[in-house]
């Protein structure tokens, strides 16, 4: 049980680490190549299932003080888990985002 917690935790680490790398880092270093805005194609990678990995890891791993640290900081930095989706809702919610269309709905103006 510990070797494949092991294993779902490197697995997972890797998905959430690529998921933080896509959404940060991705268009900094679009820019030092000397990209612009204009031309950056924001690209997303597999949201949820490195979370999930790494919370089954977890699982195996409770016993492992070091291992559930790391599973928590790695969990923390993936942009793709449910935490992440739930403040980008809260902040676009107090941020009164306007709808696609650029003009805010009737339920938006009350």
């Amino acid at each position: 049980m510990v070797v494949i917690g092991h294993v779902l935790m490197a697995l997972g680490g890797l998905i959430c680490l690529a998921n933080a790398y896509l959404s940060f880092v991705r268009y900094g270093v679009h820019r030092l190549r000397g990209g612009i805005r204009e031309t950056y194609r924001h690209v997303s990678s597999v949201p949820l299932v490195g979370s999930v990995l790494v919370a089954v890891a977890l699982i195996g791993l409770w016993n492992s003080m070091p291992a559930r640290i790391i599973g928590l900081v790695i969990m923390a930095i993936d942009t793709g888990g449910l935490h992440w989706f739930a403040i980008s809702i809260f902040v676009n919610g107090v941020r009164g985002k306007p709808a696609e269309d650029g003009k805010a709905s009737e339920e938006d103006r009350l």
